[in-house]
This record gives structure tokens, sequence and C-alpha cells, in this order.
């Protein structure tokens, strides 16, 4: 799996250009499919051509067995009708998430001239997409402690607005993010009040940390929580932190301004996208960077390992 460190465009390609028994053989050697395989005798399986059909299969090495299984049975790319190469190729363009999907197809145009679908480029995505709300699952993001600092802030994701004849409703968002690191958290909310805000900060920031919000009414409950917090107060009109404390103005900002709008760009204001974009969101915000491929693959083989 560490080869999966430092992944990028050259040797994302130098590795889908392999020949399907060279690939097969790095992504056994990576950890993405099995390098061994037991038979439902109990006997070994081996690798063997399936001779003019191209390719290889498991099969039981007891004679009075010969059972057979395709290579990729039991790893996630067991079902795929794509090639397991294609399937990596669009896990590292889902990573870098800065390809539309006609740039997909365009790159990924095979030598017949045909490409992948749109719709398959799409399914996939969300599959990807389906790891991160699994990942945040198993692994509920919390925020702060003991010496951190946590920014809270609401954001109007969809304004009220007439469309089509119908009134379309406002969707906020509560949002967190922890300063020093890539910790964060969004959550979608009917409305702003303290009976609403107040239950998740106790959820999503942890006991000790120092929470810096604006001067919404909702936030004056934070002190009161049984839970210890230090909540300190910007007062956005003047830009300064409330009299008597010295932590300096650090805001939040513009993590939001890129959400609202990257999610406007991709979904525009598609309200069931909402909570599957949080979680990519999430995701991208603590893994983006050299070694995201690394951590999704990871990912996806903690979720789904193989048998």
């Amino acid at each position: 799996m560490e080869q999966l460190r430092g992944m990028n465009a050259k040797k994302m390609f130098q590795k889908v250009s392999l020949s399907d028994n060279d690939f097969m053989a790095w992504m056994q050697q990576v950890g993405l499919i099995s390098a061994s395989k037991k038979c439902s005798c109990g006997g070994d399986m081996a690798l063997r051509s399936k001779g003019s059909a191209g390719g290889r299969r498991w099969v039981c090495r007891n004679s009075w067995c010969r059972k057979k299984k395709g290579i990729l049975k039991g790893s996630f790319f067991e079902n795929t009708k794509l090639a397991p190469q294609e399937v990596f190729q669009l896990s590292y363009y889902w990573c870098r998430g800065t390809h539309t999907v006609s740039e997909i197809q365009f790159d990924m145009r095979r030598e017949d001239g045909s490409t992948i679908g749109a719709e398959a480029i799409v399914d996939w995505n969300k599959y990807f997409r389906d790891v991160c709300a699994e990942f945040f699952v198993k692994n509920p993001m919390k925020t702060g402690g003991e010496g951190k600092v946590v920014d809270i802030d609401e954001i109007l994701l969809i304004r009220r607005k007439y469309k089509g004849g119908h009134q379309v409703k406002e969707q906020w968002t509560f949002c967190g993010i922890e300063y020093g690191s890539a910790r964060c958290f969004l959550v979608p909310v009917e409305n702003c009040s303290a009976a609403t805000l107040l239950p998740i900060i106790q959820e999503y920031v942890l006991p000790g940390s120092t929470v810096i919000s604006d001067l919404w009414a909702a936030y004056g409950g934070i002190n009161n929580l049984p839970d210890a917090y230090r909540h300190l107060t910007l007062d956005y009109s003047i830009h300064f932190v409330e009299p008597g404390s010295s932590t300096r103005k650090i805001t939040a900002e513009s993590t939001w301004q890129k959400f609202k709008h990257s999610h406007r760009c991709r979904y525009r204001t598609q309200r069931t996208m909402l909570l599957s974009y949080i979680e990519h969101f999430q995701w991208r915000h603590l893994f983006a960077g050299d070694d995201a491929m690394y951590h999704l693959w990871s990912q996806i083989c903690s979720l789904y390992p193989l048998e």
C-alpha cells in the first residue's frame, strides 16, 4: 500500500499502461487484490492462465476439485464491468477533483476510440463518496480538546427563492474547523436556534476547547453547557475579538466559501446531494494532497477486506 503514497499523474499512467497480467501482479503486491486464495474445499488455489481467453484465474490445486475463481473475486473490483486499470484511473481523478466528466472521458479514450460512459463515471464517483461516508461512520469527526481552538459558523448554502412557481426552502449548514489541523465538521440544519446548534457543539467539539464564534445569540449558551468550553466571540463589524481577550482573529471563512462554491459548481442546489457532498468535502479537507490515493485505497481495503 505504501507504493500509493505520492501517486501523481505520471506514476498513475505508468501503472495503468502495464499489461493486464503485470497490472494484476502489481495490485497483488500493493494489496488491492488477493495474493493467495483458499478453495471452499480447503485446498490452496493457484493462478493459472485462461488460455486463449487471456488473463488469469484462481484454480484449486486439488485434482479432484479444480474449482475456479476469478482473480478479482473477493475484492473491491469484483463486480465491475470496467477494466481494473480504468477503475484505478477513475479513483485518481476522483482524488484530484480537478477533472470534469468530459475531460475524464477524453483522457480515458481507448485505442479503438471508445471511452467510458458518463453514467459510469458518475456511478464510480458515487462509490468513492460512499467510502467517505463509511469512513466517517466508523470514525466520527471530533474537533478541539484541551488547548485547541475551534471556529464555528453557520452558512446559508441555499437561499430562499421562488423557482418554477414554488418556493425553494433555505438550507443552512453548521460548521466548525480546528485551527492548526484539517479536522472539521459540517452538519445540515433546519434552523440556527440554540436548541439546534448547542447539541451539535457538544457532539463534535471536545471538552476543554476554546470555541470562537460570531455574536449570533444562539451561541450565548455555550458557557452554560455541561462540557467545559471557553467561548470567545468575534464582532465582524469591527474585526476584533471581544474585549479582554488576546486571542487573534482567525476565521474559517475561506474554508466555508470553498465549500459553498464547490457545492454550487458540482450540484447547484440539489438538496439530496448535500449530505454526500459534505462527507466528500470533509474527506478532501482531511486527506487531499500527495497521499490521497494511499488514504482512499487504505480505507477501501479496510471497509472491504479481501476475502
